[in-house]
């Protein structure tokens, strides 16, 4: 083997989404030299493209609304909703320690929760929303990082082994994707935050044989594509819940994407209405989490709905990619989201809607009606 280049630290990341920036933090706070590794281009992995929302039990946002909340409840709404399928001992862990090590961390590092919202599954509001949705949570904990001297992010570095001594591992094989060139990055912990693997397919339908008669599309972040389990397997790991896979359905085939693969989350049109290719509306469109609205589209046949909206809806519409957002932020760019309804063959606009349904393919005598009927 030729030598590599090599870069020791106390503490490698790999991962620069939310692990990568929390635990960079708390480690950096702790003293620790780190050293954060990004494979793509950009930072912020998944979390920064992502709504942003946090569960969090008994704070003081909650308080304030006056909503009582505490982790028993909370315990009981999310087992009775799993249906058995729920890590117990991590769902309590995490419950408990929500509001001191989430919400409350959050603020201290900056992080504005700005908003409460009552998910599925959920007896009471314990859904905060951070200001400026995934991106502004991520960006507030980065400049905090930043600012405390946290400088050490390598982007276009992809790590694709790791680095075994003496039992333990002490780093990660990395290339870089641009020059080519191969790294070892060598560290006393070693921290996989390389995320989901929504955005590989085969991995999807590898754990998932079941949805292969479905039109999947990749909708997370490019990066998220399994790196980090394929390396933990190849040590031995065991992987659990590789079947929980939760989807959602509030999308649009992102026609710029010359594999035809990916999709583009679409949010901000809570009124939106859901009609099936039968031209009939199927399920109350406020319930829209994968154990709801994406069940409710995939019992459909063809497995596909049209979501309608008018055109003052149009104006707060939202599309989770970077590059329909305004550059360094996660604000709506509205020239580029304006863009994408008009030149998206997936998208279809008419002035009224007899014609609408005619152009939706969709039996338009059936579609006027139940438009009529919702409005």
């Amino acid at each position: 083997m030729p030598e590599r280049k090599s870069r020791r630290t106390d503490v490698l990341i790999v991962g620069s989404g939310a692990v990568g920036v929390a635990a960079g933090l708390e480690a950096h706070e702790a003293g620790a030299q780190i050293i954060v590794i990004e494979k793509e281009a950009h930072l912020g992995g998944a979390a920064a493209i992502s709504g942003g929302g946090c569960s969090c039990v008994g704070t003081r946002l909650q308080r304030e609304h006056g909503i009582e909340d505490s982790p028993d409840l909370a315990f009981d709404d999310w087992i009775t909703w799993g249906e058995g399928a729920a890590d117990e001992a991590w769902a309590r862990f995490y419950i408990e320690h929500s509001n001191a090590d989430l919400y409350q961390w959050g603020i201290e590092r900056g992080v504005q929760w700005d908003g409460l919202q009552q998910q599925e599954g959920n007896s009471v509001p314990r859904w905060h929303r951070p200001a400026g949705g995934g991106g502004g949570l991520w960006h507030a904990l980065y400049k905090r990082a930043l600012a405390q001297g946290l400088t050490d992010w390598v982007t276009c570095m992809a790590a694709h082994d790791l680095i075994v001594e003496n039992g333990r591992v002490t780093g990660v094989v990395a290339v870089h994707q641009e020059t080519g060139v191969e790294q070892a990055l060598l560290a006393r912990t070693v921290i996989l935050g390389t995320g989901g693997f929504a955005s590989n397919l085969d991995m999807v339908y590898t754990y998932r044989p079941d949805l292969r008669r479905h039109r999947v599309l990749e909708g997370s972040h490019v990066g998220a594509t399994g790196d980090g389990h394929k390396m933990v397997q190849r040590l031995g790991g065991v992987l659990t819940h590789m079947g929980d896979i939760w989807f959602y359905v509030y999308a649009v085939p992102d026609h710029r994407d010359p594999r035809d693969k990916r999709g583009l989350v679409v949010r901000g049109i809570p009124d939106a209405v859901w009609v099936n290719m039968q031209g009939v509306r199927f399920h109350n469109e406020n319930l829209t989490g994968g154990a709801s609205g994406s069940r409710a589209v995939m019992a459909q046949e063809p497995a596909e709905c049209w979501c309608i909206i008018d055109s003052t809806m149009a104006g707060g519409l939202t599309v989770s990619d970077p590059y329909y957002y305004v550059p360094g932020t996660s604000n709506r760019d509205p020239a580029k989201v304006q863009a994408l309804l008009q030149t998206s063959p997936h998208i279809t606009q008419a002035p009224s809607l007899h014609e609408l349904g005619d152009q939706l393919g969709v039996p338009s005598t059936t579609f006027v009606e139940t438009l009529s009927r919702y409005n």
